[in-house]
């Protein structure tokens, strides 16, 4: 971009890059392993990954300094979180080191809920829960506002930031 961001867009042929994975002797730390080469010509790599817990979400953890995990408000935010404390201690086993959530990206429902009181403050209240029994330091908890934005952003596949920067959500995700 302008900007010297460069965005390597993921296309349906990383599918096979699954397979691929599968088929190495040590399939969690490809990612990494080709990272290196590049790590010096960048302040930061973002790698997103799929939200599955599969060999290319896997490789992305182990690669990554630190982690941002954005949760939807469900009740599915806590399973993930369960999902996820699983996940670290394998790549703690893999790496050695604990993996360092950087922070939690809560979206948030949408102000015209039909709910009477908002479950993002509920499940934000259990995943504090959670984080302060699981973590040593439980990492920022940032709430991203409901938008529209999000969805045309992703329609158009840019980055909110490049999108929408002057809105509240986009402010929000500049923080960040």
């Amino acid at each position: 971009t302008r900007s010297g961001v460069h965005l390597l867009p993921a296309t349906r042929s990383l599918l096979k890059g699954e397979q691929y994975l599968a088929e190495q002797r040590f399939p969690t730390t490809v990612l990494k392993k080709k990272l290196r080469s590049i790590r010096p010509f960048y302040d930061y790599l973002c790698i997103d990954t799929p939200p599955a817990s599969t060999f290319l979400m896997l490789n992305g953890m182990v690669a990554a300094k630190n982690v941002i995990i954005p949760l939807d408000t469900s009740v599915f935010a806590l399973e993930t979180m369960e999902t996820l404390r699983t996940l670290f201690q394998t790549i703690d086993e893999i790496k050695g080191t604990p993996v360092e959530v950087q922070h939690l990206l809560l979206l948030e429902y949408p102000w015209f809920s039909w709910f009477r009181k908002s479950p993002t403050d509920e499940i934000e209240k259990a995943l504090r829960d959670f984080l302060q029994t699981n973590c040593d330091e439980a990492p920022p908890i940032v709430k991203i506002p409901y938008s529209r934005w999000v969805y045309d952003a992703q329609k158009h596949g840019m980055p909110l930031s490049h999108h929408a920067p002057s809105s509240k959500v986009g402010k929000v995700y500049k923080k960040i």
